[in-house]
């Protein structure tokens, strides 16, 4: 079993003060973290919050509820390991469907992110964390790293990347989203999204290519752009020439179909509450995404334009168009209209054309992303709800309610 520390209780988060030969696991880079292996590490205090410096990091884990393949949960994996014992997650009566973090899956992840961070040249000098929605059977955690050296940019995508990070977050089916713990970090300003297959479920131009036949060829054109196997301008022109001859009120009848992806109505309400401005980039087309704007309350939308004549659509296009780098200098134009600092912006989306505004920003999120968007991310989030975009910022479940209610 781990030693005990003394322990007092602030603001319901834990903090635990590695001693000198513990500050630091070693497991080799190339080691699979069995869980028969994994050593306890100590129990720990409550204390303030801690210093907004560059020698701490958060991260944060989050169990996926979607996944590509079949995984084990972080709750089930048949193991003898001792743990940390201020890990107070339920050993018994646990949800009906038996998946949350468990204890195990905590401090495992604490001995890998040590051996991450030695390969960096640090080590954890004290850490805290908390749970951030139910405490009995976790979903998502909040780890706050206090380590022993100064990590700039570089050495903080390296740790995202990290292939022990990547492995960890593939066998315990988790999302782990690591940022500097700065104040910019719990206050973003302005946060951007792409709207097909992000704030919405479906792929606008496949519901217009249902209107007049063409969805095979529309729906293999769009899945190609989005996985950045063809030039998206190239893409964009072709799939625009199928929708000649469509009537121009069409935009009005898919408001019927579409729907807004689980979450989205209560986000812009808390986001809004927060003071928080807020902008869509599409590489759709302008009419469904301003009315979805207006719906939602965003405060800026950006799409593509086509043109029209005689109330039928041309098939050709108008305007800039919002491609992967306009959707990143768009980003760049509303911060500094805004007096926004960058490391206070955050963007979300799915696709290859929302990478170049995913790096720009201060947070980029790929949400239920293609793989090659996950990959290059520096977080993500594969979930059922966006709501959940608020842990990224430190909200606990209690303060989500209360900015939707």
């Amino acid at each position: 079993m781990c030693s005990n520390f003394p322990s007092r209780h602030v603001d319901g988060r834990t903090q635990t003060t590695l001693p000198e030969q513990q500050m630091s696991v070693k497991i080799s880079k190339t080691e699979k973290f069995e869980s028969s292996t994994v050593p306890a590490l100590p129990s720990s205090k409550k204390h303030e919050t801690p210093r907004l410096d560059s020698n701490y990091f958060v991260a944060t884990l989050m169990y996926r509820t979607k996944t590509s393949h079949q995984v084990r949960s972080s709750s089930n994996i048949d193991c003898s390991v001792s743990h940390a014992s201020d890990f107070d997650v339920a050993s018994s009566a646990c949800p009906d469907n038996g998946l949350y973090i468990s204890s195990v899956c905590l401090t495992s992840f604490l001995n890998m992110i040590s051996s991450a961070l030695e390969n960096e040249g640090s080590s954890i000098l004290d850490y805290s964390h908390k749970f951030l929605d139910k405490p009995a059977y976790p979903l998502v955690v909040e780890f706050v790293l206090h380590l022993s050296h100064d990590h700039g940019d570089r050495n903080l995508s390296n740790l995202r990347r990290h292939d022990l990070v990547r492995q960890f977050e593939r066998d315990w089916n988790l999302d782990i989203i690591i940022q500097r713990e700065t104040v910019f970090r719990r206050h973003p300003r302005l946060v951007c999204f792409d709207m097909d297959s992000t704030l919405i479920e479906e792929e606008v131009i496949d519901l217009l290519a249902a209107s007049i036949g063409v969805e095979a060829e529309v729906s293999a054109i769009t899945k190609k752009a989005m996985n950045g196997e063809i030039d998206f301008f190239a893409s964009l022109t072709s799939r625009a020439k199928l929708l000649e001859g469509v009537e121009e009120k069409v935009f009005t009848e898919l408001r019927n179909v579409i729907t807004p992806t689980q979450g989205v109505r209560d986000l812009f309400k808390a986001l809004k509450r927060l003071g928080v401005r807020t902008a869509v980039f599409s590489g759709g087309f302008l009419p469904v995404v301003s009315w979805l704007a207006q719906e939602l309350g965003i405060d800026y939308a950006y799409a593509n334009i086509l043109s029209v004549s005689n109330h039928r659509l041309t098939g050709e296009l108008e305007g800039d168009v919002v491609d992967a780098k306009r959707k990143r200098d768009l980003l760049y134009e509303i911060a500094e209209k805004e007096g926004i600092a960058i490391n206070q912006t955050v963007a979300v989306g799915d696709g290859a054309n929302d990478l170049m505004m995913l790096e720009a920003a201060g947070l980029g999120i790929a949400w239920n992303a293609k793989p090659i968007v996950q990959e290059q991310a520096n977080a993500k989030l594969n979930g059922d709800s966006l709501l959940d975009l608020l842990y990224f910022f430190g909200f606990a479940v209690e303060e989500i309610n209360s900015l939707i209610s």
